[in-house]
């Protein structure tokens, strides 16, 4: 190469990279503001009954979720792993899709919402296979939630 062609592409690389950079602004803060909300817990019908109420392979009747940050895991009570993405929209509540297979080895989305109510969650979806839909209906203690003072007065006795 020429040291005028060289030249040459420096100053249009410059001019490019300049332009992209045209309207950016260096140092400016986003104005959304990233929730995150604690929602491990193992989900279950209060009854004791089905946590789906139509899917094929066998009967959902807990779902064990873990939470690292917005990435999620679920493993049911039949041993099938379902892995997705958690997003908190308030301090209250937040959306979750998580994948999986059914135990028939038919593929799952379940799509929906966790609500925090004290240190319950309440999880109400869809459960979503190519051939049926379902719905998710469960609810959780939260790990990790914290516990309300204790009513009950006690008296510390010294004795010697």
């Amino acid at each position: 190469m020429t040291g005028k062609y060289k030249a040459t592409l420096a100053l249009v690389s410059a001019m490019t990279i300049g332009w992209g950079l045209v309207g950016c602004e260096v140092g400016s803060s986003s104005t959304a503001a990233r929730q995150t909300l604690a929602v491990s817990g193992v989900y279950r019908d209060p009854k004791g009954g089905r946590i789906v109420d139509r899917q094929s392979g066998a009967v959902v009747r807990v779902l064990s979720l873990r939470q690292l940050g917005d990435q999620i895991e679920a493993v049911d009570n039949n041993g099938r792993l379902f892995r997705g993405r958690f997003t908190a929209e308030s301090d209250a509540q937040g959306v979750l899709e998580l994948r999986g297979d059914t135990t028939t080895g038919v593929p799952v989305i379940i799509q929906g919402s966790i609500r925090l109510s004290g240190a319950k969650a309440y999880l109400r979806g869809t459960w979503i296979e190519p051939a049926l839909l379902g719905i998710v209906t469960a609810e959780a203690d939260i790990i990790g939630a914290p516990t309300p003072p204790s009513t009950t007065n006690t008296t510390a006795v010294a004795t010697n």
